[in-house]
């Protein structure tokens, strides 16, 4: 008669036969895989994106070999979606891989089931034996009789509600369905009936991802009062960044549940009392301060702002924007993560014994820890980590990244009132420091979008009442910055060789963009883009390089279509593009789809640059530079440079006139309205006009007076750019203009 250990000593033998069999066969199985792009990187490996042609079911955290041709490379499976698998490979592998082979290396987790069997059977590990036997029906299964069917279950077809009445009434149930026929749905609608019957429940699988899935369909099933209660309690690790999921973590469960300690030995009394004005002032309940200034007066005399317990590093003199990995959602944001290790290096230097990393995204933690690895900050002394998994932790000085900035809205981590999760991660976040508390956020950005009573708009407003502000730019001027081009390197492909010399290569929308980011990094006269249409997502990838190019002095021009007063977003993009230096134009019909780099590099084909998403989609490069330079005459570039030039000089040119004007003569004030008035040019030349004359104000304005604006023209010491001759003030039919003091042997002329 079969039993538990004989069972299990006949598994562990079946599994040493097969474990043997796949070493001596060489033995993987052997999986197709095509058209991989490169995904970014993430714990040290670059992320891959590859195609299936059949829908496969294995683990996250597979390990397995990518043979491309004869090569082959470690790497582990991170996850199946559909017909998308994303690889962790160690070698960077370019930035798109036509096809490969994978081979799994099975016998590695059957390894593991092995080694599991035999704790269970000598009794290190406790088992269920008596449901174990029942689980392969070596025992019969129980029913019970008595046990009352759901009658209310939602909107659960009959086959659902059958296979939740049926696991209420045994003890082993097997639920099986194909895809899409609601088999997550039902294991929500199943632990609900259960909670609410006084069971205890536990959802477990085999992967962190598949746990959360379930998760969610739980949540949803039940009221918010039984979650707020603690009736679903996530343990370990959350594989997805999804507030709903965040508010059932263990640690976040212990902190509603927590309502009896309020006396608090770790903190400067500041950093307490932002705690008690986010949270426990809320519940009558504050925190009282206890501790020792002694065991932070350290930390709260290193820089940054010596002295200083609380402090707003704001970010918006620089207005940085932020990106997305893709794939995924979790946001980045290169300017602050420099400013944050630049912080914390100053920090350490200045007496503080340890320093804490937090960012709401992982993607912002690992790109901090790329930098904390690259500028060689002692790991033992700085710890970087999302802002739950610092739940417990404490250092002298915490320094907490908001990552949030254009072209996004206010991400979910952060949006919400009291009893929210932004709530309740700003109150984990803050509470980590002893000594300081520095704050890294765009602050004018996030002070804008931050609906009124949000905590983060609660927070912003304490630390401008009460806390320190300095401008990052003090400590991070730019994106001319050389740290920029370091932390690109996190986010963007490794630097490789491009192009063909003999002329042209092709590129699809896998492999597109590491190539066109590569062509920027290398830029430095001028970068054009012709994109029809512009989406933040999209944008903000190529934000940054072109922040550095424009930051480094070099021309960024995009050219879009017209003015699509419908699409409000695109709009705002354009609006915020020009803030930061980049010139957009706006051309009607606009179809092309067009990139010249340095009038070296063309790039032409059916792709948006500043939109594109997922599309089949196709994008030459060209790097001959006498055909480069024809295509831009074609396309009319060269002429939309010199134009842009010209606008460029006359510019500069209008502010140096003021500047003469000023010595000359003092700017009246409005006929109108009496406000101030600024010099501005027309169709009839220079001219004093109101300073409120924009989105519709006042259109006061006065003329120059002839003799006054002829002796500025002259102090300004022009020179012809034909002959070198004297630049000088002359007046036609269409009033004012520069000219020439040598015509009519010269006839150089140009407006204002």
């Amino acid at each position: 008669m079969a039993t538990f250990d004989s069972i299990t000593t006949e598994l562990i033998a079946a599994l040493e036969e097969e474990i043997n069999a796949i070493k001596e066969s060489g033995g993987a199985e052997q999986i197709g895989v095509h058209d991989g792009r490169y995904g970014g990187t993430a714990a040290g490996r670059f992320l891959y994106i590859f195609l299936l042609d059949t829908e496969l079911n294995i683990p996250s955290d597979t390990p397995a070999q990518l043979r491309i041709d004869k090569d082959s490379h470690e790497t582990i499976i991170l996850s199946v979606q559909g017909f998308e698998m994303t690889l962790g490979i160690q070698d960077d592998l370019g930035p798109f891989i036509p096809k490969a082979v994978l081979s799994l290396s099975a016998y590695y987790l059957l390894e593991q089931l092995q080694r599991r069997l035999d704790e269970i059977r000598t009794g290190v590990l406790p088992a269920e034996r008596d449901m174990c036997m029942r689980l392969f029906a070596f025992q019969a299964n129980v029913s019970f009789p008595n046990v009352k069917p759901a009658t209310s279950l939602g909107d659960l077809n009959r086959e659902q509600m059958e296979a939740v009445n049926r696991s209420l009434g045994q003890r082993v149930t097997f639920i099986w369905g194909p895809p899409g026929t609601g088999k997550t749905r039902t294991i929500g609608a199943l632990v609900r009936e259960l909670v609410q019957r006084g069971d205890r429940v536990l959802v477990t699988s085999h992967t962190n991802v598949a746990v959360d899935t379930a998760l969610i369909s739980v949540i949803k099933a039940l009221d918010d009062n039984e979650i707020q209660g603690g009736a679903v309690v996530r343990v370990d690790a959350l594989a997805r960044e999804d507030p709903e999921l965040q508010q059932v973590t263990m640690e976040a469960v212990l902190e509603r549940k927590s309502k009896d300690l309020r006396q608090q030995y770790r903190m400067h009394e500041a950093i307490g009392e932002v705690a008690n004005m986010l949270v426990y002032e809320h519940d009558g309940n504050p925190l009282e301060h206890r501790a020792d200034p002694k065991k932070y007066a350290h930390a709260t005399a290193a820089l940054p702002e010596s002295g200083e317990p609380l402090v707003l590093c704001t970010t918006s003199g620089a207005n940085p924007w932020c990106g997305r990995l893709d794939p995924g959602f979790s946001r980045y944001n290169i300017y602050s993560a420099i400013v944050c290790i630049r912080l914390a290096a100053r920090a350490l230097a200045s007496g503080a014994q340890n320093v804490g990393l937090v960012a709401p995204y992982r993607a912002q933690t690992r790109l901090l820890q790329h930098l904390v690895e690259q500028y060689r900050l002692p790991g033992e002394r700085v710890e970087t980590a999302t802002v739950h998994r610092f739940q417990g932790n404490e250092k002298d000085v915490i320094i907490f990244d908001l990552v949030d900035s254009p072209p996004f809205q206010i991400g979910k981590l952060l949006s919400g009132g009291w009893g929210s999760e932004a709530m309740r991660l700003f109150n984990v976040a803050c509470t980590r420091a002893k000594g300081k508390l520095v704050i890294v956020a765009h602050h004018d950005y996030l002070s804008q979008k931050a609906p009124a009573g949000d905590s983060l708009a609660t927070l912003l407003q304490y630390l401008e009442q009460h806390g320190k502000i300095m401008d990052a730019r003090m400590v991070v001027q730019d994106y001319a910055d050389p740290a920029v081009k370091i932390a690109l390197g996190a986010v963007m492909p490794a630097r490789r060789q491009l192009g063909n010399p003999e002329g042209a290569t092709h590129f699809n929308e896998g492999n597109f963009y590491p190539a066109f980011l590569e062509d920027l990094r290398d830029a430095a006269g001028e970068v054009v883009i012709f994109s029809p249409f512009i989406a933040e997502r999209r944008l903000a990838d190529v934000i940054t390089p072109l922040r550095r190019l424009v930051d480094r002095g070099v021309l960024v021009l995009v050219v879009t279509r017209e003015r699509h007063e419908s699409n409000q977003v695109t709009e705002e993009l354009i609006r915020q593009l020009s803030t930061i230096g980049i010139k957009v134009l706006r051309r009607r019909g606009l179809h092309e789809k067009l990139a010249f780099v340095d009038r070296k590099i063309a790039w032409f084909g059916s792709l948006n640059i500043l939109s594109h998403s997922r599309s089949s989609e196709v994008m030459i490069r060209f790097s001959q530079p006498e055909l480069v330079v024809r295509l831009m005459e074609l396309s009319g570039t060269v002429y939309l440079l010199k134009q842009e030039e010209r606008r460029s000089v006359q510019k500069h040119r209008l502010t140096e006139l003021a500047d003469a004007l000023k010595k000359r003569m003092a700017f009246p004030s409005c006929p109108l309205c009496g406000g101030t008035t600024g010099l501005r040019t027309g169709k009839h030349g220079p001219f004093f006009g109101c300073a409120s004359f924009r989105n519709g104000g006042c259109k006061g304005l006065i003329n120059i007076p002839r003799r006054v604006l002829e002796l500025a023209v002259q102090d300004l010491e022009l020179t012809c750019p034909h002959c070198g001759g004297k630049v000088v003030l002359k007046s036609g039919r269409n009033g004012a203009f520069l000219g020439c003091s040598r015509y009519p042997d010269c006839r150089w002329t140009d407006s204002f």
